[in-house]
């Protein structure tokens, strides 16, 4: 059915002329599009995955053919939601074996949500016999794509030897892809490796300016860790340079005048400061941390 969608043969069969049955993207499709509306219910308090009405059920059994009939096609993002949907119990049983089968089709295809799962999966023995060395080799795999909850996972792996031998360097790599990406956890992890030298060459500039990226999204250890490390380290490391937008074009520029420096942390708010460049070079200078007023 496929290769006739493919030579433009959307609505009948050429021979037969019998409608053709919807294809894979198109069951996909539908199948999220009532997944999500049921799904919004259940989030808003309108209805309930163990409690649902005969209607609502019936919606989601609904769903979960579609879906099943677009995974046997081999569609690898119905295979996925099937591994998702069986592993939470979302309108179905909770079924750890059928989750990790379709989880695993659908890694197999290169997806890589699919694939970090399954990393998961293998490492807690979830629907398959626990492999810790499994679970790192498909975590990699998602790493390798950019996955940065993958990529944070296996760092958490290189550092402890689990599944793979015990290796800080490669660690402190896969931490800074994560980080990079900005999550926060992995960039406060980051800042601990280099103040500790720990993967890394010790660093404890480099250890703020990764705590403060952390720090800034909201991560409470970060802030009060950022705090312990102030007086080690340069104001620049600390600081926050402010920047303006213009109200016509929304095109950002940079304060180069003044710059705003942490204060405090209260009630997990960061307070800043902003100061003149010229402060800041003098605070630099005599190494003294700034007091609030």
């Amino acid at each position: 059915m496929e290769k006739l969608r493919k030579h433009g043969v959307l609505q009948a069969c050429p021979l037969c002329r019998e409608a053709l049955p919807a294809g894979s993207e198109k069951l996909n499709e539908d199948a999220i599009r009532m997944y999500v509306t049921l799904k919004r219910k259940v989030e808003s308090g309108k209805a309930s995955w163990h409690t649902l009405t005969d209607s609502q059920q019936s919606l989601m059994s609904e769903v979960v053919a579609m879906f099943t009939d677009a995974a046997n096609q081999g569609y690898a993002d119905a295979q996925y939601s099937l591994g998702y949907i069986y592993h939470d119990g979302e309108g179905v049983s909770k079924d750890p074996e059928k989750s990790a089968l379709w989880t695993w089709n659908a890694a197999e295809q290169g997806h890589a949500d699919a694939q970090y799962n399954l990393g998961i999966k293998y490492g807690e023995g979830d629907g398959v016999s626990k492999d810790p060395e499994e679970g790192a080799r498909w975590t990699l795999k998602a790493a390798e794509q950019g996955h940065a909850d993958a990529q944070h996972n296996l760092a958490c792996a290189y550092a402890e030897g689990i599944g793979v031998t015990q290796d800080l360097q490669e660690s402190a790599l896969w931490t800074r892809k994560a980080a990079e990406q900005g999550r926060a956890d992995a960039q406060f992890d980051l800042g601990l490796m280099y103040r500790d030298g720990v993967g890394v060459t010790q660093d404890l500039q480099e250890s703020a300016l990764w705590t403060r990226k952390a720090a800034e999204q909201g991560d409470t250890d970060a802030q009060r860790f950022l705090l312990e490390l102030a007086p080690d380290v340069s104001k620049e490391a600390l600081s926050s340079t402010s920047s303006h937008q213009c109200a016509c074009c929304g095109r950002g520029r940079e304060n180069k005048s003044e710059t705003q420096v942490l204060l405090s942390v209260q009630d997990g708010v960061l307070l800043w400061r902003k100061v003149s460049t010229k402060t800041l070079e003098r605070w630099a200078q005599t190494e003294l941390h700034p007091r609030k007023g």
